[in-house]
């Protein structure tokens, strides 16, 4: 019977109870006093609150984030780059009979920079595989994008990707692709950090058939005297380009002059082949040189000497 009477004074009575109202997001306010100074900021602290408040148990206990609104003005930022966080209730009714016992935060802590503005090259990576016998180039408009933001945000972008899938493709085509920025580490970046002039930019894809053409070496050495050169070594002997049809329809093989003289040693060296690839055509190959040694042999020298028989002769090598 006590038990049942305390319940219902209590229910009656509606006593004032203190409650605690967690995750409350702080609004910001006249956020154009930053950006007329030319700065830009991040929260340090302050960003989300949770508050304690009195009153009668039938408000405070059914009262949710959603019913309280917390935000600062921007415009009483302070020397420290702090301001006040302000509290009100959303309901008129709430705000008369309910009274704020503390905040989680009083301030919010904010760290400003300068606002800068910097050009960031575009790159096209192409993902996925080709029909047989094809190759793809890439090309992207604009070539550039301007960032805006913090000199620490701007600064943390490497580059800015176009990723194009081109998995089973076999003629040339074109296509809107979102921009996504990445730091030097691969990391992808969180774009809401700053801010680009547009996200997304214009891929032209060109798809090429491929061809297996001979690389001839078309060599004249020579050695010094008492010296041999070996016949030449070269590789890769063939090489995959690409390029359109009517180019490498009749190609079988591109030739690569190779003069030397006078050698005593042997020589090794590489040749860049994109010197000799034709024009508007691709190395595919994984190699885009080709070695080419010359061994060098040593074949002394001869003097022979008339002794006092002439039916001797010594030779000495």
């Amino acid at each position: 019977l006590a038990v049942l009477g305390w319940c219902m004074i209590m229910n009656l009575s509606d006593p004032q109870v203190t409650v605690t109202i967690k995750g409350i997001t702080v609004n910001k306010t006249n956020e154009q006093a930053v950006v007329d100074e030319d700065m830009i900021y991040d929260v340090v602290s302050g960003d989300t609150i949770s508050v304690s408040v009195t009153g009668p148990r039938s408000i405070v206990q059914s009262l949710k984030a959603k019913d309280i609104n917390a935000y600062v003005d921007l415009k009483e930022l302070s020397i420290t780059n702090s301001c006040p966080i302000h509290i009100d209730f959303i309901s008129e009714s709430v705000n008369k009979s309910v009274e704020l016992v503390s905040k989680s935060d009083e301030v919010m802590i904010l760290s400003l920079e300068q606002m800068v503005t910097e050009n960031k090259q575009i790159v096209v990576e192409l993902t996925g595989t080709p029909e047989n016998n094809y190759y793809a180039t890439a090309s992207v408009s604009p070539l550039m994008l301007e960032v805006y933001g913090s000199s620490t945000q701007v600064d943390k972008i490497e580059k800015l990707v176009a990723t194009v899938d081109i998995s089973s493709q076999t003629s040339s085509y074109s296509t809107e692709v979102k921009v996504v920025p990445y730091d030097k580490d691969g990391n992808v970046l969180d774009p809401s950090k700053f801010t680009m002039a547009n996200n997304h930019a214009e891929v032209s894809v060109d798809m090429y058939p491929t061809k297996n053409i001979n690389v001839v070496i078309e060599a004249s050495v020579s050695a010094e005297y008492g010296f041999a050169c070996q016949p030449l070594e070269q590789a890769p002997k063939t090489i995959t380009i690409a390029g359109p049809s009517a180019i490498i329809g009749e190609l079988t093989e591109i030739r690569i002059p190779f003069s030397r003289e006078g050698l005593k040693e042997t020589l090794a060296e590489n040749i860049d082949l994109s010197d000799y690839i034709p024009e508007q055509c691709f190395l595919v190959s994984d190699m885009d040189t080709v070695s080419v040694t010359v061994t060098v042999v040593s074949i002394g020298y001869a003097y022979c000497i008339d002794t006092v028989s002439s039916a001797l002769k010594i030779c000495i090598r």
